[in-house]
């Protein structure tokens, strides 16, 4: 894992990361990258360009980091929190996925993501992207186009930002993190629940627990379904009981926002599941029994 820095005077270097957002944006063939002006975006919005696999490590069973060369005099250039699309021809077929990077908006030379890859399917829809990613291999080619907004993140705009996060579900809620941290005068607090089946399926542990020990506006509660002897975290799904425990804001609280995001099943138990086309849809679950409105709930 690369070395985590964190700085207060200018952007983040670098940042190791993670991710997945479940959905389908539509492929298109992909593009050679024309060399562009010093420090303007990598990527575009109209079409897929091709970029070089730089490193692809092994963070557990079924998760990888990859690291993506950005070109010569070129940063990133999103807005947090966004994704990308990634394209590829997986069995005859071109298959498209968004991913959320772990770099910060403003990352020069490289960009990273933290795949996951999961079982084949067998309902005979373009699938496979995770394990193909998964086994890419330095030098290899990777297509990727946008980047693609999400929520639109504005420094100071919240007291407090609770978020609930399952697996590679802390994507972009690293993403909001690292923008928060990042920036000496955002004084907005952060409360992160990360949950995950053990405690070898926790991504970036170190680097976590590294920003709640080096800033007194954020603090991370881990949770486990299967807990080994001497855990020292929570145990069992997100309740609303963990939700106060953990100090996550109230309903009643002003200026306060929460964000969540994970496996569909998660989502649907923790705040109702995504309307139609990935729109918001009505908040449920633990959070709508907490009194918790569409206002104040954001679902990745």
């Amino acid at each position: 894992m690369s070395q985590f820095r964190l700085l207060r005077a200018r952007p983040l270097a670098a940042v190791a990361g993670v991710s997945l957002l479940t959905g389908l944006i539509g492929a298109q063939a992909s593009a050679p990258f024309a060399l562009s002006a010093p420090n303007e975006p990598a990527l575009s919005k109209k079409e897929f360009r091709s970029f070089q696999v730089i490193d692809n490590k092994k963070l557990s069973d079924d998760t990888h980091k990859i690291k993506v060369k950005l070109p010569p005099s070129t940063k990133l250039g999103m807005t947090v929190a966004s994704c990308l699309s990634i394209q590829a021809d997986i069995n005859g077929q071109s298959v498209s996925r968004p991913y959320t990077p772990i770099s910060t908006k403003d990352q020069e030379d490289f960009v990273e993501f933290v795949i996951k890859k999961y079982p084949a399917r067998t309902d005979g829809k373009p699938g496979g992207m995770g394990a193909h990613l998964c086994n890419l291999k330095e030098g290899d080619a990777i297509n990727m186009k946008g980047p693609w907004p999400k929520a639109g993140y504005e420094v100071n705009k919240y007291k407090h930002i609770g978020m609930i996060a399952g697996g590679t579900g802390l994507t972009p809620m690293l993403q909001v993190i690292l923008e928060i941290l990042n920036n000496p005068d955002d004084n907005t607090k952060v409360t992160l629940i990360y949950a995950n089946k053990s405690e070898g399926d926790i991504l970036l542990k170190k680097m976590l627990d590294g920003l709640a020990a080096k800033r007194s506006n954020f603090n991370v509660v881990y949770t486990l379904d299967k807990a080994p002897w001497l855990w020292k975290g929570k145990t069992g799904f997100v309740s609303a009981d963990m939700i106060k425990e953990a100090g996550l804001p109230t309903a009643k609280d002003a200026d306060t926002c929460v964000y969540v995001c994970g496996p569909p099943p998660m989502m649907k138990f923790i705040s109702g599941g995504k309307g139609p086309k990935g729109s918001q849809g009505e908040v449920g679950g633990v959070l709508k029994d907490l009194g918790f409105v569409s206002e104040n709930v954001y679902k990745f």
